[in-house]
């Protein structure tokens, strides 16, 4: 048998309540969620570039050199380092939003 608690009011009355929790159902909504892929690929476009460009500033041009095949510690270089990360974000983000559209 459950024992009920009791609880007091600040004007002297007790609450009771009992301890069960009743769960409530919710209909299933028919509702696909689609991802905009157009926007996802310019989104993961304009941050890789960003990356790109914040680490080419901050001297890090081996790691960028490894990754990025364009990249060089030169203005041309990094011009054309971040044009290849943004086109690569942009085939990622057209990539991933197709594959999440066509499976979900």
């Amino acid at each position: 048998m459950a024992k009920r608690r009791s609880i007091k009011k600040l004007d002297g009355k007790k609450l009771k309540f009992k301890s069960k929790i009743e769960l409530v159902k919710l209909p299933k909504l028919p509702v696909r969620v689609v991802c905009n892929t157009q926007a996802l690929a310019y989104t993961l476009a304009i941050i890789l570039g960003l990356a790109a460009l914040i680490h080419s500033l901050k001297g890090n041009s081996e790691l960028l050199q490894t990754v990025l095949l364009s990249y060089s510690p030169t203005i041309f270089g990094t011009i054309a380092g971040i044009s290849e990360a943004a086109i690569g974000g942009l085939v990622i983000g057209l990539l991933a939003g197709w594959l999440y559209n066509k499976f979900s």
